[in-house]
């Protein structure tokens, strides 16, 4: 199954209620940030992960490790997207992104009539 997003709104809350580990969605800007506005067992798409989605279809998840060979938060992530039914490619190792297919096209948050310069953060742009 590919997802829309409200859909895979709906199976990250379930992952969290059912596992505690903290899922989040469109999260930050970028993989760098996230990871550093988090703690504890996590996983989360940032905006450019969103963007991306919108013409490939293809969604990558990163995730929570303790170390560079550690992926319980990915095992425990992998299997409920995968009992929820979304094909799951991932190839098991910390050094590699979850990636789900998803219906990219509902993945646009920024409407039809916006640009991808607006989404940026309003905090970057100068005042004159």
């Amino acid at each position: 199954m590919a997802p829309t997003m409200t859909e895979l709104t709906g199976i990250f809350a379930r992952i969290e209620a059912d596992t505690g580990v903290t899922m989040k969605e469109d999260f930050w800007c970028c993989q760098s940030c996230g990871h550093a506005a988090l703690d504890g067992r996590y996983a989360f798409y940032h905006q450019q992960d969103t963007m991306s989605a919108v013409g490939s279809d293809l969604l990558y998840i990163a995730f929570s490790c303790e170390d560079d060979d550690d992926t319980t938060t990915a095992d425990v992530v992998a299997a409920g997207l995968r009992e929820a039914g979304c094909e799951v490619t991932w190839d098991g190792s910390a050094r590699q992104r979850i990636a789900i297919r998803v219906i990219g096209s509902t993945f646009d948050p920024r409407g039809d009539d916006d640009d991808y310069d607006d989404y940026e953060d309003d905090e970057d742009t100068e005042e004159e």
